[in-house]
């Protein structure tokens, strides 16, 4: 299996796992994959909304941005899907400046 039929099998999984509607996961995953730069993915968890971000200076600043976008548009918590070219387990943004929870998975040991 190649890279990008993982990261896009794994959107897939995740996008479905947070009732993200198909047509809409579909057209964000296409986007998601010609996105340049460091990118990441967030959905809204009440909203089952997506948001996207690319061509950041670093992985972390996209997640970054990516989830307080997200909450900043959905107005709720929002989780994060994918960076770079990973999908991630379930990551929410922190509201109050605490950054966010996944912060550590970013970090080297």
């Amino acid at each position: 299996m190649s890279g990008s039929t993982s990261l896009r099998d794994g959107l897939r999984g995740r996008l479905a796992a947070l009732a993200v509607e198909s047509n809409e996961a579909e057209a964000r995953i296409r986007n998601y994959e010609t996105d340049t730069g460091h990118k990441a993915i967030a959905v809204a968890v009440k909203a089952h909304l997506t948001w996207r971000t690319a061509g950041h200076p670093s992985e972390e600043a996209a997640v970054a941005a990516a989830l307080e976008s997200c909450q900043v548009h959905y107005q709720e918590p929002c989780t994060l899907v994918a960076a770079d070219e990973k999908s991630r387990a379930v990551a929410k943004w922190s509201p109050g400046g605490a950054g966010y929870a996944a912060h550590a998975i970013h970090r080297p040991l």
